[in-house]
């Protein structure tokens, strides 16, 4: 379904739920694949995915952002020049974001953050400056239900395993 809001172009699908995308210019295959340009605002569920591109191959749930991109997921924020999402699963990567968790009121930068699904992701972090410790990259595994970071090995080992 498609609709011209003044000179906004909205478009709604009701695929894996209801999916609205609304900018400046869209275009695409009905089914396939969509194409949407300038101030784009990408909404499913609790996800709203704002760019100045995307596009979106329905068939795979694919949403590729690039310019100015914005993620606001369940109070959690990621910004940053262009993501890769698999939407329903929350699966995919952000190039070089900034993010801030709402429940903790915390935030950071990251060289990469790669979504696992809804509740993990993976964080390069380059640490360039300390004042007692190594610089270098850092890869960290968010856990959502603690809203931390934490060593990947640590965040792997199956539950009741005690560390080495």
């Amino acid at each position: 379904f498609a609709d011209v809001d003044g000179e906004r172009v909205v478009w709604l699908f009701d695929g894996g739920g209801p999916l609205v995308i609304e900018a400046d210019r869209l275009s695409g295959r009905p089914d396939l694949e969509t194409l949407a340009e300038g101030a784009v605002e990408f909404r499913r569920g609790p996800l709203i995915l704002k760019a100045d591109r995307v596009e979106y191959q329905q068939q795979s749930d694919l949403a590729r952002a690039t310019g100015n991109v914005e993620i606001s997921r369940n109070g959690n924020v990621y910004r940053g020049p262009e993501v890769q999402l698999k939407v329903d699963r929350f699966e995919g990567y952000f190039q070089s974001p900034s993010y801030h968790f709402g429940r903790t009121n915390a935030g950071g930068q990251a060289d990469r953050f790669d979504f696992l699904d809804e509740n993990r992701g993976v964080a390069e972090i380059n640490i360039a400056k300390q004042r007692n410790g190594p610089i270098g990259t850092l890869k960290l595994t968010f856990i959502k239900e603690y809203t931390r970071f934490e060593n990947p090995e640590f965040a792997r080992r199956p539950e009741g395993v005690p560390a080495a």
